[in-house]
């Protein structure tokens, strides 16, 4: 795994799409270090996520990136543009959730907004988005079964601003609630982290690899 910089240039001096890979996207980092609670770090446990999920999806014969692959800041931007330079079969954002109702707990899975398009007048980021929106919650379906995400919405389709201008599917875990203190125990323990990791890496493999809808 290589950190932003150097995967972008390859991809660049390549030209060709990647075959088989993913691309996992560790939530802020740096300066940005997103839900903090009890000496837990949002960006510190994406990050590690991201390195239990790694080698789990390349047994299954998939390569892995990571957008950045230490504590550094990196824009949503930034993480759409090597995205989009790589042409991944998926990007897969890993976060934890807060909220001011204590009482919220449970993982949440967004996918890109397909929306109503008015072509040719919509702006290219959102013509080049709902492309792949189908795909997307196709992902996010795989992922939501490997989690055991149930319920009438268990993927929800949103407009932010890590889905801007995305060329390819993508999708964005919120692991659980640190704010409220079942989710915030679930998030520190080690143990529990490599049982999400398995999950995930069993949904993303699933859809990866089970003759999906990834190409459309």
């Amino acid at each position: 795994m290589r950190p932003f910089a150097a995967i972008l240039a390859l991809a660049l001096a390549a030209g060709l799409p990647a075959k088989g890979l993913i691309l996992l996207d560790p939530g802020h980092g740096g300066a940005d270090a997103g839900v903090q609670a009890d000496g837990f770090k949002e960006s510190e446990f994406s990050l590690d996520l991201c390195h239990r999920m790694a080698p789990l999806l390349q047994a299954r014969g998939l390569d892995v990136q990571l957008t950045r692959d230490t504590d550094v800041a990196l824009s949503p931007s930034a993480r759409v543009a090597l995205a989009n330079s790589l042409q991944p079969l998926a990007l897969v954002s890993l976060h934890a959730n807060a909220a001011f109702q204590a009482t919220a707990h449970g993982t949440r899975i967004f996918v890109p907004s397909a929306g109503p398009v008015d072509e040719p007048a919509a702006p290219l980021w959102q013509q080049a988005s709902r492309l792949k929106a189908a795909s997307s919650k196709s992902l996010g379906m795989a992922v939501a079964r490997a989690l055991g995400v149930g319920g009438p919405r268990p993927v929800q389709s949103l407009k932010l601003a890590l889905f801007r201008g995305l060329s390819v599917p993508g999708c964005l875990v919120e692991c659980d609630f640190a704010s409220e203190p079942e989710g915030l125990a679930f998030l520190k323990d080690p143990g529990k982290r490599d049982v999400l990791a398995k999950h995930l890496a069993d949904g993303i493999a699933a859809w990866a690899l089970g003759g999906g809808d990834h190409a459309q």
